[in-house]
C-alpha cells in the first residue's frame, strides 16, 4: 500500500512540477514583463473562427523600473486583448495561430504607452496554441461558364 502512495505522490510531483517553475518569481535583472497566458480571437468577417492561447513578452530597456512595470502586467494584458478586437491578428487562410509581425506592431504602441517613453525594447511571442485545429482553407476552384 506504501509503494502505491509513493508512485502516485510522484507522479502529482511530475504533473506539478512545470506548473511550479512557470510561477517562479522573475529573476532580479530580467528586464521584461511577461504577460500570463491570453486567448486572442482569430477574427473573420467579422465573427469569432478560432481563439489562440498566446504567451507574450514585453522586453525592457535597461533603464526601465521592470518591478514597477510588472505591476502593471494587468494593463498589458488588457490593452493586447483590445487590440485583437480592434485589429485582428489573422493569418489570411489559417485560423490557427496568430499573425506575429501585426501582433508586435500594433503591441508595442500600447505597451510604451502603458509602460512611458524609452522605456519598451520589443515584443516577443513566446507561445502559442490554438483552441481548435481548423484546417487550412482551400482556395475556391474558378467559377465555370
Amino acid at each position: 500500500m506504501r509503494a502505491k502512495a509513493l508512485v502516485t505522490a510522484v507522479v502529482l510531483a511530475l504533473i506539478a512540477a512545470p506548473a511550479v517553475a512557470a510561477d517562479k518569481p522573475p529573476e532580479a535583472n530580467d528586464q521584461s514583463v511577461k504577460l500570463s497566458t491570453l486567448a486572442l480571437p482569430i477574427v473573420v468577417d467579422g465573427r469569432v473562427a478560432n481563439y489562440v492561447f498566446v504567451t507574450v513578452k514585453v522586453d525592457l530597456t535597461p533603464s526601465a523600473n521592470a518591478v514597477a512595470l510588472r505591476d502593471k502586467e494587468p494593463a498589458f494584458r488588457d490593452a493586447l486583448v483590445r487590440d485583437a478586437y480592434r485589429t485582428p491578428f489573422v493569418v489570411p487562410g489559417n485560423y490557427n495561430k496568430l499573425d506575429e509581425v501585426r501582433l508586435k506592431s500594433v503591441f508595442i504602441r500600447d505597451a510604451a504607452a502603458i509602460a512611458g517613453p524609452g522605456q519598451v525594447r520589443g515584443i516577443e511571442v513566446l507561445n502559442q496554441q490554438a483552441q481548435h485545429f481548423i484546417p487550412p482553407l482551400q482556395p475556391s476552384p474558378p467559377a465555370s461558364h
